[in-house]
């Protein structure tokens, strides 16, 4: 039986791109995320336009990386005529619990480590920031004290100074 290209079930486009040279490629769940984001540029929720999902995936690959994050991201960066930054761009927990999900009042405990250039010393800062991981528009703190201290898109969570390896 012959395949409708403008009319493959979700379960046929994984089939037939698995079944290239390249072998496994895609899963089902990596299409439906790819749905979701592409909107219906190139499916009707049911069905795949094989040519139109082609184009929407090779503009995707040509496109400039985002961050890999579902909208946190801790960095620190020095402030003076010589700048350097480290960025640290994730998503929380592991993606243990998606940040739709969370309640109000809720700590989830999310271990960072940021790797310093060799040039890093002097006056630092540590700061959080949240943005959307669709847009990248920074999110605004919803804290008010720290909203008047002018930390309106980052919450700044260390000042001090770094000092380089002996």
């Amino acid at each position: 039986m012959a395949l409708d290209p403008n009319k493959l079930s979700r379960n046929e486009l994984v089939q037939l791109l698995n079944s290239t040279a390249l072998g496994e490629s895609i899963t089902r769940s990596r299409l439906d995320r790819q749905m979701n984001r592409a909107g219906r540029r190139w499916h009707d929720g049911r069905h795949v336009r094989l040519l139109d999902y082609l184009r929407w995936l090779v503009r995707e690959i040509e496109r400039p990386a985002k961050p890999k994050t579902d909208g946190r991201a801790a960095d620190l960066e020095r402030k003076n005529t010589e700048t350097w930054r480290t960025q640290n761009d994730g998503t929380p927990a592991l993606g243990a619990i998606p940040t739709l999900k969370w309640l109000a009042g809720w700590r989830i405990r999310d271990v960072r480590r940021l790797a310093l250039p060799m040039e890093a010393q002097g006056k630092a800062w540590l700061g959080l920031s949240v943005y959307d991981a669709f847009t990248l528009a920074h999110l605004p703190i919803g804290d008010d004290r720290l909203m008047r201290a002018g930390e309106g898109l980052r919450a700044i969570l260390w000042r001090g100074e770094v000092v380089p390896a002996r």
